[in-house]
């Protein structure tokens, strides 16, 4: 009881912000999230408005020692736009952990949620994260898996491990796999007409190809021209490169790529891949993946990936591009998905079956 009464479930307000940036920067050190830039662009600039943000303040002093932010995105679920929430930031400061306080404030959270109109919450968790849906009893769903490629494979086992006898077996496997099973396909001839290019800007083309493209999947987070905009333009701290592919001028592909540190790994991450389906999706996928794959060994990366289910048109790509379901010890962490209900007779089943999604890095804001 005396745990209850030190703190106050409330929602954010503008005073709170230094307390949130303080505990952030204790939490992730120089890590994206924790600048206040990150923050800012979170909380102003969605283009499907301001998020829902529960905070839990210390009675007596005012001081923000909880939170949870979640952001409303719209989804293509049953052929229509729905509203959906997704967990952004869930915080509790180091004092206040096993209190119970992070269980309240996304009970709170969630029952506004509701009450505004949103279909159901989605989390791409990490292990602590799901442990606190675990104890609210919100169903988990599959686990996203990372799809990878070496790229320098000496350097890379350098980093992952010291012991060298398994530094040699890792060598000597990845180089019998990478030119058998996992050979990169380049037997395009160039009679397809298609074009790769960069893109220096989103045009309006994105929004034509998202109409042809939304109905591959059964539930796809809305990749129209200002979620991508802001996605992927308008995130501070970070550069994407956007490369698309063309048949006769038509949009018919895209792929979102990155450079960064991952555990002192230099990766090259696909943030996004989505193409037409058929024959031409197919090849669209492939050429991206083969400019991906130059793209990083030109910027020395020792590794290539992103996440994909492997149900989809574009994992299938990706492992005919030579990329490869990566063992544990590549993944930087395990992502989980977590669905909360927010409506009645909710098809939990049918939303948690993997085959039903598609998910890329895009949905996770980490990447």
């Amino acid at each position: 009881m005396e745990n209850q009464q030190s703190w106050e479930v409330s929602w954010y307000s503008q005073k709170d912000r230094p307390y949130i940036l303080a505990a952030n920067q204790e939490e992730y050190g120089s890590a994206d999230m924790a600048q206040a830039s990150y923050f800012d662009w979170v909380l102003e600039k969605n283009p499907n408005g301001p998020p829902v943000f529960p905070v839990a303040r210390e009675i007596a002093t005012q001081r923000v020692v909880a939170w949870a932010l979640f952001a409303p995105f719209k989804i293509l679920w049953q052929r229509e736009d729905k509203k959906i929430l997704a967990g952004f930031n869930l915080m509790v400061r180091k004092e206040y952990r096993r209190q119970g306080v992070a269980s309240e404030i996304v009970t709170f959270g969630l029952a506004d949620g509701k009450r505004k109109g949103y279909q159901f919450m989605i989390g791409l968790a990490n292990s602590r994260s799901t442990r606190v849906h675990q104890k609210l009893g919100d169903p988990i769903g599959a686990t996203i898996p990372m799809v990878v490629r070496p790229l320098d494979i000496a350097s890379l086992t350098n980093t992952i491990t010291k012991n060298s006898a398994l530094r040699w077996a890792i060598r000597i496997l990845w180089k019998l796999a990478e030119r058998t099973i996992f050979r990169e396909n380049r037997i395009l001839n160039g009679k397809e007409n298609v074009e790769i290019k960069e893109e220096s800007e989103i045009g309006v083309e994105f929004d034509s190809f998202w109409e042809h493209v939304k109905g591959k999947y059964d539930l796809i987070l809305v990749r129209n021209r200002a979620f991508l905009q802001w996605r992927f333009r308008e995130m501070p701290l970070r550069s994407y490169r956007i490369f698309t592919a063309r048949k006769k001028s038509e949009l018919i592909g895209y792929i979102v790529l990155r450079i960064a540190d991952v555990r002192g790994i230099r990766c090259g991450l696909i943030s996004d891949l989505l193409v037409l389906p058929g024959k031409d999706g197919d090849i669209a996928g492939l050429r991206l993946m083969n400019a991906a794959t130059q793209f990083f060994r030109d910027a020395k990366a020792q590794l290539g990936g992103g996440v994909m289910l492997s149900h989809t048109q574009e994992y299938r790509i990706m492992r005919k591009a030579g990329y490869i379901r990566s063992p544990d010890y590549f993944a930087p962490q395990s992502i989980t998905m977590v669905i909360s209900p927010l409506i009645d007779e909710f098809p939990i089943r049918d939303i948690l079956r993997a085959e039903s999604w598609f998910i890329s890095n895009a949905d996770h804001d980490a990447v």
